[in-house]
C-alpha cells in the first residue's frame, strides 16, 4: 500500500510539473507577443506603404530602445529621397541639353532631303556628321557628370595631357 502513494506521489508531482510548464510557456508566448507588438505595427507600417512613400516612420511606434534604429531607417529614407531628387534633376538638365543638338540634326536632314545641288548636300552631310560629333561629346559628358555624381566613376586618377584636355 506504501507504493501505491509513493506511486501516486510522483504522478501527482509530474502533473503539476507539465501543467506548470504549460502555464510557464504560456506566460512566455503571451510576454513575447506583447513585446513583439509595436515591432509588429512598424513591419505592418513598412510593409503597407507604397513604393514611393519614402516619408519618415514614426519613431513612437517602437520601445524607446527600438528608436536607434528607426532613426537610421528614416535617415536611409531620406538620403534615398535626395538621390531620387538628384537623378530626377539630372534627367531633366540631360533631357534638355540634348534636345538642341537633335534638333539641329533633324533641321540638317530635312535640309538635305530638299537638295539637289550634290556638292551643297556634301556640305550638309558634313555638318551633320559634326552636330552628330557634337551630340555624342555632350551625352558622354552627361554620363561621366553622372557617374561622376553618382560616385560610381571609375576612381582611376593620374596624369592627364593639358593639350587633350583643352581640345576637349
Amino acid at each position: 500500500l506504501a507504493f501505491d502513494y509513493k506511486f501516486i506521489d510522483i504522478t501527482d508531482t509530474l502533473s503539476w510539473q507539465a501543467a506548470m510548464i504549460l502555464v510557464m510557456g504560456a506566460l512566455v508566448w503571451f510576454a513575447v507577443r506583447l513585446v513583439l507588438r509595436p515591432l509588429m505595427r512598424l513591419k505592418t507600417e513598412v510593409e503597407t506603404r507604397t513604393l514611393s512613400d519614402l516619408s519618415d516612420v514614426d519613431p513612437t511606434l517602437v520601445h524607446k530602445e527600438m528608436r536607434p534604429l528607426v532613426s537610421a531607417m528614416n535617415g536611409s529614407m531620406s538620403r534615398l529621397q535626395q538621390l531620387i531628387a538628384s537623378q530626377r534633376r539630372f534627367i531633366a538638365d540631360a533631357s534638355h541639353q540634348l534636345r538642341t543638338p537633335l534638333a539641329v540634326l533633324k533641321t540638317q536632314a530635312e535640309l538635305a532631303l530638299r537638295e539637289n545641288d550634290p556638292a551643297a548636300m556634301r556640305a550638309i552631310v558634313g555638318a551633320i556628321a559634326g552636330t552628330t560629333d557634337s551630340a555624342i561629346h555632350l551625352a558622354n559628358r552627361l554620363l561621366m557628370l553622372a557617374r561622376i555624381e553618382h560616385g560610381s566613376g571609375s576612381g582611376d586618377t593620374g596624369p592627364v595631357s593639358l593639350a587633350q584636355v583643352a581640345g576637349q
